[in-house]
């Protein structure tokens, strides 16, 4: 069976190339549309991109930014739109994997193919536990007769999307997924480790890093995309890990972030994380305001004043109890690893005649 594979983010990408080894090692042949960005993540797999592609200045987000809207409008977002949908519309695929929000739904459906929705955007912890995160339109598109089934984020989102009438999945979130370390040498020894984390965009991960460094004093470390110039990140103190994310989240302490998807992989480590607001285009107070009700206990917005921080970040070493409940904060909110390989099951269950029988096993009760 030949699969596309549509995500609409940077961080909705990464899940989709979480997958695609998963899909390919089941007999799927897939290709790819990215419909945010250039599909970086596709590339380096090897997928075929099947639409055009192309960076737009407020890297898709624009929602409650009518600015931002406004200058994607302005480079293309109108013709790269038309564009995309006539590329799922004219394709043959005999399924389609949406991951990411509504947008891709809707193009799913457009696509008049079998789909399903890797839903990793939204979560009922955004409503404290009640359903809403997903709007009517939304659901409306989740029980369509093409839609195969609905594999949502965390285990709270799926039971209310049940309850709603959707054939909804909790088999975990693949953002957890590929996050072995790699067994670097990190520099320091005898002291906890704060872990500085500014975000993977460029436009703004150089300011996120030049504030953080400045909120914070020990042994510090910052992990730095691969991608990013290493000679921009420079701050007295604070030791540099080009691409070394996963070692440094693994090994620290507590985290001082400015990040989505690298936040919610530390949430879902165990870890403690502080957040300060900034100036964006991604980490605003409005973005801060709402990761913490994503990810609850686990996570404090601070004002970005040194002592402050400083103080929270002693205080959280001290108190056991607080770190035990962060601990299994993160479990509930991020699953456990290993939900790709889950996925790729679910996917099989459903599309593969020899895995119908699998299908009762994934449902939730």
């Amino acid at each position: 069976m030949r699969l596309l594979l549509l995500s609409n983010g940077h961080g909705e990408d990464a899940i989709g190339a979480a997958l695609a080894p998963a899909l390919q090692a089941r007999g799927f042949t897939l290709d790819a549309l990215p419909i945010v960005g250039e599909g970086h993540s596709y590339r380096k797999l090897g997928l075929p991109i099947v639409g055009p592609t192309q960076a737009m200045p407020s890297g898709g987000f624009v929602y409650g930014r009518p600015a931002a809207l406004a200058g994607d409008m302005q480079h293309g977002l109108i013709g790269l739109t038309r564009a995309q949908i006539a590329a799922v519309r004219h394709g043959r695929w005999d399924g389609v994997v949406a991951i990411g929000d509504v947008v891709v739904l809707g193009f799913a459906w457009l696509s008049r193919a079998p789909f399903v929705f890797v839903g990793c955007a939204k979560s009922d912890y955004y409503t404290l536990g009640r359903p809403g995160s997903h709007l009517w339109h939304e659901r409306l598109l989740m029980r369509h007769p093409r839609c195969a089934g609905v594999f949502a984020r965390d285990a709270v989102t799926a039971a209310n999307l049940l309850k709603a009438g959707v054939d909804a999945y909790d088999l975990g979130n693949p953002m957890m997924d590929g996050l072995e370390p790699r067994g670097l040498s990190l520099p320091g020894s005898g002291h906890p480790i704060i872990a500085l984390v500014p975000g993977s965009r460029p436009d703004e991960a150089v300011r996120n890093f030049q504030l953080l460094a400045s909120l914070v004093e020990g042994r510090v470390l910052a992990a730095i995309a691969p991608d990013l110039p290493l000679e921009a990140f420079q701050a007295p103190g604070v030791h540099v890990i080009p691409g070394g994310f996963a070692d440094v989240a693994h090994a620290c302490d507590v985290a001082v972030a400015m990040a989505g998807t690298a936040t919610e992989q530390l949430v879902g480590l165990g870890k403690p994380v502080i957040s300060v607001a900034g100036a964006g285009p991604q980490f605003t107070a409005a973005f801060a305001e709402a990761q913490t009700r994503l990810l609850g206990p686990s996570i404090r917005c601070l004002p970005a004043d040194a002592a402050t921080v400083m103080a929270e970040i002693r205080s959280l070493l001290a108190d056991k109890p607080r770190l035990e409940l962060i601990a299994a904060n993160g479990r509930e909110r991020m699953g456990a690893p290993g939900a790709s390989q889950r996925i790729a099951d679910g996917i099989a269950a459903r599309w593969l005649p020899s895995g119908s029988a699998a299908t009762k096993r994934l449902h939730i009760i």
